[in-house]
């Protein structure tokens, strides 16, 4: 691995990039002078005193002899140890006084401003769900949420599916119009509510900058959950009486979605 990644790693509990180098070079190469260390590890001569310090401050390196002084590094696994019992201490901590998280509140809305935001607001929820989920969605936006919802599984999801992404997990029902409702809504629909209190809702399209929202408020999450509802009775209804509703209302059922005629 790059030294730059365990460098990154170590910056992460609390490592400088000169302390991360340098422990790094002792690692490969002990024991050696202050000088030598610069040498091994690039860094300066002039900074190297100052960083050996701070990691005997640290406890990771070790003075081995006199005349002239030699360091050792620190087992990497007496290292990782340490950082891991003072993680897990630090998150005790805050588990026992930090002031209990009260959630989305629902009387909030929540603006969504990307896709990508969309993508991650979605994961969220997904991997929250306690019971069950409803989702229209997109294959595009379908296939990025597939581990999630395999993840999942277990849960009572119903997805309304615009595409053929081949699903292996909840009750699905595929949407017959995706051209129709592209033409009609300016991009691709994405509705999204779990355990009847959280909602998060889209239109994913090019010219949208702001492409949709989210809330725990209780009566859109419920005007969401029956408009889901609602379109699944219709497309079980049309699945069973497919020729005779095609007879009636077209072959794209553009009779059926004018409401302003009967």
């Amino acid at each position: 691995m790059p030294v730059s990644i365990i460098a990154e790693n170590l910056a992460r509990f609390g490592f400088s990039q000169y302390e991360s180098k340098a422990y790094i070079a002792l690692i490969k190469k002990s024991p050696v002078t202050g000088y030598e260390l610069a040498k091994n590890s690039g860094i300066p001569p002039s900074k190297i005193y100052e960083v050996i310090n701070k990691l005997l401050e640290k406890s990771v390196i070790t003075p081995v002899q006199t005349d002239p002084v030699k360091y050792i590094p620190q087992d990497i696994n007496i290292l990782l140890k340490k950082i891991q019992d003072d993680t897990t201490a630090s998150i005790n901590t805050l588990k026992k006084h930090l002031p209990k998280a009260k959630g989305l509140s629902s009387h909030y809305i929540w603006d969504i401003n990307s896709r990508q935001d969309l993508i991650n607001k979605a994961k969220e929820l997904i991997l929250s769900c306690r019971e069950e989920m409803l989702l229209f969605c997109w294959d595009q936006e379908l296939n990025d949420l597939v581990p999630e919802l395999e993840r999942r599984r277990d849960r009572k999801i119903v997805i309304i599916q615009y595409g053929t992404l081949p699903l292996n997990f909840g009750v699905i029902y595929r949407h017959l119009l995706e051209k129709e409702k592209i033409k009609e809504k300016g991009g691709r629909e994405f509705t999204l509510v779990t355990d009847n209190s959280h909602l998060l809702q889209a239109i994913i399209s090019e010219s949208k900058s702001n492409i949709g929202v989210m809330t725990a408020n209780e009566s859109l999450v419920g005007v969401a959950k029956d408009f889901i509802r609602h379109d699944i009775y219709c497309w079980k209804l049309i699945n069973k009486l497919e020729k005779h509703v095609k007879e009636t209302f077209g072959e794209d059922f553009k009779k059926l979605r004018d409401i302003y005629s009967k």
